[in-house]
């Protein structure tokens, strides 16, 4: 479950930078 939380938050992160880029 630990990782897939981390999978969820990596995920997150790289639309929120892809949309701001």
């Amino acid at each position: 479950m630990k990782s897939m939380q981390t999978n969820t938050l990596k995920a997150l992160a790289n639309l929120f930078f892809f949309l701001l880029s």
